[in-house]
């Protein structure tokens, strides 16, 4: 299937420079900057006036999330880009996602996507399977985090696509930067400066705002162009 090697090199792209991110930066920073993927992707094209308000909110949103405040500084640029070549990882995703999941079952297209995924980052994987076998205990617990943050959600996500239509899907994933945020501060006690919480926000809201004013999209999940 054509559309396997972009599906699974987005998964790649996504989690890779996902985690390089995360290194540098809180988590709902992270996830708030990943989100300008598939919150682009719905405003591109756009003849709407009131889609220049949403763009408006996103453009806010990303100049709170960059400018440097006296709380917090600037933010380390390799992380600023790390997740923002997630956020193109996620286009392709779903692009090729939401295609691949009308003719496949979801499980089955998760597989095949991670396991591409897994031999395109075969070279960054070898190193760290030495430690994970002389420390079991550790390899144990890295197989739990993968199956976690990637295999189920991946599946989810999948099973998603092919039973929501593309604004109830919007709707749910408008949720992400704020829940990421919040997860931060309560588990990591990562937390955001004013600021750059009303970035989040614009970014949440922006996309809530576009799903909630766009045409409602046929069961299939193709797009009605707006009026």
């Amino acid at each position: 299937m054509r559309l396997l090697l972009p599906y699974g090199a987005s998964m790649a792209v996504m989690n890779f420079a996902f985690y390089i991110a995360l290194v540098r930066l809180p988590l709902g920073l992270v996830v708030a900057f990943e989100f300008m993927g598939p919150l682009s992707l719905a405003l591109v094209g756009s003849r709407r006036l009131l889609d220049l308000l949403w763009a408006g909110m996103v453009l806010s949103g990303l100049y709170l999330l960059l400018h440097p405040d006296h709380i917090q500084g600037h933010l380390d640029p390799i992380g600023v880009s790390a997740a923002l070549i997630s956020a193109v990882g996620w286009v392709v995703y779903i692009l090729t996602g939401t295609r691949i999941g009308r003719v496949l079952p979801a499980a089955e297209a998760t597989t095949l996507g991670m396991t591409t995924a897994g031999i395109l980052l075969l070279p960054w994987l070898l190193p760290v399977a030495m430690p994970a076998i002389t420390h079991p205990h550790q390899g144990v617990q890295a197989a739990g985090v993968a199956i976690l943050s990637s295999a189920v959600p991946y599946i989810l996500d999948m099973m998603a696509m092919r039973k929501l239509g593309p604004r109830d899907l919007g709707i749910l994933l408008s949720l992400e930067p704020v829940l990421g945020s919040i997860s931060g501060l309560l588990l990591l006690g990562e937390s955001l400066s004013v600021a750059r919480w009303l970035g989040v926000l614009c970014i949440a809201g922006a996309s809530a705002g576009n799903v909630l004013t766009s045409r409602k999209s046929p069961p299939d999940g193709t797009i009605v162009p707006p009026t």
